[in-house]
């Protein structure tokens, strides 16, 4: 009898956090929670939750928001983690954007860890989507 891997079914799920000293601690435990039951690589876990840090301590630090949150959105679809880290900060212009972003290595180092990375200025905040894929059909399912 043949084994067939199924992909885990589809979810979702938004996260505000708060701007407090347990702001890392509060991100770590969101993503822990919402990855608990998918099957992952270790290191596919590691690496998004390496660049989910990066970018809400760059929300964080950059962002000037107003209400002192980021929201976090988790999506598992089609066998990829796709993770949203939306600050409500003063905005930048695309051309800002890249200036102050890509002189740093924090985004380099999402985009090495993750397989697609996203970026989308607007004047009501800075919205990064990242994007890790799990399905791996040429292996005949999950990298575990």
């Amino acid at each position: 009898m043949k084994t067939v891997k199924i992909k885990p079914a589809n979810k979702a799920k938004t996260c505000l956090i708060p701007l407090s000293d347990r702001f890392e601690a509060l991100v770590r435990a969101e993503y822990q929670k919402f990855t608990a039951d998918i099957p992952m690589k270790q290191d596919d876990r590691l690496a998004a939750s390496m660049a989910l840090n990066e970018l809400a301590l760059n929300a964080a630090e950059h962002s000037r928001t107003s209400d002192n949150q980021i929201i976090i959105k988790f999506r598992l679809a089609g066998g990829r983690l796709n993770i949203q880290v939306k600050d409500n900060g003063q905005g930048l212009m695309v051309s800002e954007t890249k200036a102050k972003y890509y002189r740093g290595h924090g985004f380099n180092i999402v985009k090495a860890l993750c397989d697609r990375m996203d970026i989308h200025p607007s004047g009501t905040g800075l919205t990064v989507s990242i994007t890790k894929n799990l399905w791996r059909p040429q292996i005949g399912g999950f990298s575990i």
